[in-house]
């Protein structure tokens, strides 16, 4: 049996295991036959899916244990937070670009304080920008 890679395929795997199926969980990337489709139903792909199984041509992915899932969860979402400062980071620096600050390297951007962002701005409402941006950084760093 095979099971694409969907928000709940946890439970359908281990439900299906627990009834003592041999399950396959279809790499999502790999599966070119379905992302490539004009039309695309859950019929369809379930009618390719089991062509595929059929041909011994399904691309797997690994399926975690029970108990490293978690771990897998909370690193996946730990790389998304860092991803997301990054971008806010980005975002500052353009700013200070914006408004002829282009003397900071990227580095003493992620020292900037508060009150710092406040001096450099003089506008309400840029100021309040830089401030929010700050903010953001800080929730997705702790």
């Amino acid at each position: 049996m095979v099971v694409e890679s969907t928000p709940n395929w946890y439970s359908l795997v281990d439900g299906l295991g627990e009834a003592e199926f041999e399950v396959k969980l279809a790499h999502t990337m790999g599966l070119f036959m379905i992302i490539g489709a004009k039309v695309k139903t859950d019929r369809r792909d379930a009618f390719s899916l089991a062509r595929l199984l059929r041909l011994g041509a399904i691309p797997e992915a690994y399926i975690y244990p029970k108990d490293q899932r978690p771990i897998r969860d909370l690193l996946r979402r730990r790389n998304r937070l860092v991803f997301l400062r990054a971008a806010v980071y980005g975002d500052l620096r353009r700013t200070l670009l914006r408004y002829g600050l282009s003397s900071y390297s990227r580095d003493e951007i992620k020292g900037l304080s508060e009150a710092e962002i406040v001096h450099h701005f003089e506008h309400p409402i840029v100021r309040s920008s830089g401030q929010l941006q700050l903010e953001r950084i800080g929730l997705y760093s702790r």
